[in-house]
């Protein structure tokens, strides 16, 4: 994945994830859905990261 496509579904997802947090005190059943949205979005953070550092020590090797 590029990590431009990273930043579009980090896009889609933070507001939702917010929603989800919010309401999640409410429905306690949602919190289970708010901690899978959690993992997701740090997944893709890490993605993020680590694709950064590639970048990078392919600019160092070059």
């Amino acid at each position: 994945m590029k990590t431009s496509n990273i930043i579009k579904y980090l896009r889609l997802f933070y507001p939702i994830y917010i929603l989800l947090v919010l309401s999640s005190f409410r429905f306690p059943f949602l919190v289970f859905v708010s901690a899978f949205l959690g993992v997701i979005i740090v997944g893709l953070i890490l993605n993020i990261i680590n694709q950064l550092y590639i970048r990078i020590d392919q600019s160092k090797t070059d």
